[in-house]
């Protein structure tokens, strides 16, 4: 009786993982990104992405609504975007908490408003380089660790870490 019981269980859970991947999965490929992913957007004033660039630490861990074009999105789970902004070529990369928010490859290219925290990101050597291995692994290209070049700006980026979003 008791191995049967593990048996559904093993099943249930397996079941519940598979579906998870087969929903963020079928939330990647939707063919209409338009509508609104996460939470309601409650602010009402936009932050341009310019502003918050040249004068970064007014704004750390502050709460923001940013607006722009999404000018890439994350190829294996739509877990972030990049967001050009309307005023210049400024771009801010937007991160989601993986699997809760689902971008759709098809938003490249839509209008988007997005609300969430803006947040500094200080890396170690070591940090950067896994970030740009990953990134690379992300467009199907494999680095070796020694390859990697890293830059002063490689070690501190920005994000808007999203809570909501609006695409049209």
């Amino acid at each position: 009786m008791a191995v049967y019981d593990f048996s559904l269980i093993l099943l249930f859970v397996f079941m519940n993982c598979s579906r998870n991947v087969s929903d963020e999965t079928t939330a990647l490929n939707k063919m209409n990104p338009v509508g609104n992913y996460g939470n309601n957007i409650e602010l009402n004033t936009v932050t341009s992405i310019d502003q918050l660039l040249t004068n970064p630490e007014a704004h750390i861990e502050k709460k923001v609504l940013i607006e722009g074009i999404i000018s890439a999105v994350c190829p294996m789970r739509g877990c972030w975007i990049n967001v050009t902004s309307n005023e210049a070529d400024s771009e801010l990369r937007l991160k989601v908490t993986d699997g809760e928010i689902v971008f759709p490859l098809s938003a490249e290219g839509k209008l988007i408003k997005a609300q969430g925290i803006f947040q500094k990101l200080e890396l170690t050597h070591k940090q950067a380089v896994t970030r740009k291995i990953h990134f690379a692994k992300e467009k199907g290209i494999t680095l070796h660790p020694d390859s990697v070049q890293i830059t002063s700006e490689d070690l501190t980026s920005y994000r808007l870490y999203v809570s909501g979003a609006a695409i049209d």
